[in-house]
């Protein structure tokens, strides 16, 4: 449903086409054919990226992989990735691939961070997108990594900046040169969480301090 009201959206709003990007997850399968109906992409069948939800446990991820990179050959899809991958999965596919991975959207924050598989990926040239970068809030957020906006680092250096934590965390990101996925309910939340270079940058001092508190992953 919520991809065909974008697709709606989009079609009736032409003039804003060019500054909207449709994004469209889809599961592993074992038979798969890549097929993008009318009311999702911008009303003539066309999405700018689709990804890989998560690698499966049952299936390999070949058949579908093949499926988007013939889907992409064919028009009707600009671009693909995955989400969810680790770094060996990244390594399986890429037995099989005819192209790598334009993306690997994951879970990522300052309470949340997959170093491995994030070197991996910038030494493959794979863009590695947050999703989760707050790791909770009033929106009923699944990540199990605990809230970015309770952790005493974040707050001090929010305050230090006054600035909002979600704020710092966001930037925290960013500045490492992540592109970031994150949800927002209110309108000042929506431009709070846009508003993350008018105040300048995260000393290196700030950065590794907020490297420093992951609880997801031990040291290495």
């Amino acid at each position: 449903m919520t991809k065909v009201s974008v697709g709606v959206g989009v079609r009736v709003s032409a003039h804003v086409r060019a500054r909207v990007r449709v994004r469209v997850r889809i599961r592993v399968r074992v038979r798969i054919r890549v097929r993008v109906p009318k009311g999702e992409g911008d009303g003539e069948g066309e999405v700018d990226l689709m990804l890989i939800h998560s690698p499966s446990l049952l299936c390999g991820i070949s058949e579908t992989w093949r499926a988007l990179e013939d889907a992409k050959a064919s028009g009707l899809i600009r671009a693909i990735g995955v989400s969810n991958f680790e770094e060996q999965h990244l390594k399986t596919l890429a037995k099989t691939q005819r192209e790598a991975p334009v993306l690997n959207q994951c879970s990522l924050s300052v309470s949340y961070h997959d170093d491995k598989t994030i070197g991996y990926c910038k030494q493959q040239g794979i863009t590695y997108m947050a999703f989760s970068p707050l790791c909770g809030g009033a929106n009923g957020s699944s990540c199990p990594h605990g809230s970015v906006l309770t952790i005493p680092e974040v707050q001090a250096i929010a305050r230090s900046h006054n600035v909002s934590t979600a704020q710092v965390a966001l930037k925290w990101i960013v500045q490492q040169g992540h592109p970031v996925t994150c949800a927002a309910w209110r309108q000042d939340y929506m431009k709070e969480d846009l508003d993350l270079w008018s105040w300048g940058e995260l000393s290196q001092k700030e950065m590794q301090t907020l490297a420093n508190v992951q609880a997801g992953l031990p040291e290495s």
